[in-house]
């Protein structure tokens, strides 16, 4: 059985800093000279008086954006604020490089340290970590003041981090980097929601229990790639509101017979942690609700585990709450700031409660949320898989390597079969993977 041992490898954390520099020196050198168009010039603007970008607002954004802004490293603002981007796409690229050795070394059943698959370990860090750095997408968020250059740093740095959870579950370490992870995630909200998207993924190592069977790996992923597959189907019907009508009954049943198959190898505490936090992506207002119940529903529950001897870990689940609680207070950042009237002000969200949360929910965009909007389709599957502008899976990813065509084909067969390898050789490892990669394309659209 493969065992990772807790040795510092200073050759790999040699090649992960290398990878870092290597990264910061080309966005460096491509970076934008001043603001760009779009969402760009906004963020700088805002970050220099602290003000109050669109909604959601983006608050640590903001905030890290402004201390970039007073060091004057370089005369012009803008490529100040620019250089959040580079430094933290940079980090990206080596968080990717530490997931993808991680992920390698499963790959050999014995021998981990060997000379031979170190060296393949490393060399494949090393690609995969520049194929993220230099795609077309990442490597243009890199080079100007947007969020997601920092919020993908934030989502690969969360998986990671899931992994080391892994290799140390059982331990007081493991629950410092599961409560750290979620701290970091409800930390993330206020840079983009988008860094949530990964937290399904993680979530699934973080709940299951030690003594886990590949058979019960099996069930809770092929649970996660059905309601995937139900959404698929139910978004084809004409009337929205008897899809997820469906959709809720259907995954219900589906959740009480999983629930009874591997009850037994859940955490359960965790889960109503986990449950209670995940809120935050349906509704801020939902969120709030949840955790005025969940605090006080868990020291309960932490008594009754205590009398009957349950062995619940209710401490790491509250635990859980509070740090998601305060990594969620960024957001507190807005109504601050909203009430000193700074020159960008966008809807006054310091006029009442409702208007911050209508605010956090962007309302100002629609009154439909994410959940409800993944059933009401907006287009067609040929939009959505082939050529379609800012859509279409097969342009996106003609995109990220080439100039068009067929040159992106060997790069994506060897994603897929670094995927299949993955889960052939550690199943618990590598399946998680599969749901995770299908929902965060699928988020992104329904955001």
């Amino acid at each position: 059985m493969l065992k990772i041992e807790n040795n510092f490898d200073k050759t790999n954390a040699f090649i992960a800093f290398s990878v870092y520099i290597v990264s910061f020196i080309v966005y460096a050198i491509t970076v934008q000279p001043t603001f760009a168009f779009w969402d760009c010039g906004e963020f700088v603007a805002s970050s220099v008086i602290l003000g109050i970008p669109h909604p959601p607002g983006t608050p640590l954004y903001i905030l890290i954006s402004r201390i970039m802004a007073v060091i004057p490293f370089v005369e012009d603002i803008s490529l100040r604020i620019n250089y959040l981007s580079v430094i933290t796409s940079a980090f990206t690229a080596l968080f990717s490089y530490l997931l993808t050795v991680r992920i390698v070394r499963y790959f050999f059943d014995k021998d981990v340290k060997s000379s031979l698959n170190s060296y393949i370990a490393y060399i494949g860090g090393i690609a995969g970590a520049f194929f993220v750095a230099f795609s077309q997408t990442n490597w243009a968020n890199s080079v100007e003041a947007e969020v997601y250059g920092m919020a993908l740093a934030l989502s690969v740095m969360l998986v990671w981090l899931a992994l080391i959870y892994y290799e140390h579950r059982g331990t007081a370490y493991a629950a410092k980097i599961m409560i750290f992870a979620f701290f970091v995630a409800l930390l993330g909200v206020g840079v983009h929601m988008t860094v949530f998207l990964v937290v399904p993924v993680c979530s699934i190592f973080f709940l299951m229990k030690k003594d886990t069977t590949k058979r019960d790996w099996l069930l809770v992923c092929g649970f996660l790639i059905t309601e995937l597959l139900l959404i698929v189907f139910f978004s084809q019907m004409s009337n929205a509101d008897s899809a997820g009508t469906m959709f809720k009954y259907i995954s219900g049943i589906l959740a009480l017979v999983l629930v009874a198959m591997v009850y037994k190898k859940i955490n359960w505490a965790v889960l109503i942690a986990i449950a209670s936090v995940s809120t935050v992506m349906m509704s801020f207002s939902l969120y709030f609700n949840a955790v005025i119940f969940t605090i006080p529903f868990l020291l309960i529950l932490g008594y009754l585990s205590e009398k009957n001897k349950w062995y619940l870990q209710w401490k790491n689940a509250l635990m859980i709450v509070m740090i998601a609680l305060i990594g969620v207070s960024v957001h507190l950042y807005i109504p601050i700031r909203s009430e000193m009237n700074p020159r960008i002000d966008e809807n006054n969200p310091s006029r009442d409660w409702t208007t911050f949360v209508n605010f956090l929910d962007r309302k100002q965009y629609g009154q439909v949320s994410m959940i409800d909007r993944m059933f009401n389709r907006r287009g067609t599957w040929e939009n959505q898989l082939g050529r379609h502008p800012h859509m279409g899976f097969w342009s996106y990813f003609e995109e990220q390597y080439s100039k068009g065509g067929n040159n992106f084909i060997p790069f994506l067969a060897l994603g897929l079969l670094g995927l299949i390898t993955a889960i052939r050789k550690r199943l618990e490892i590598g399946l998680p993977f599969l749901p995770s990669s299908y929902s965060v394309h699928w988020g992104w659209f329904s955001i």
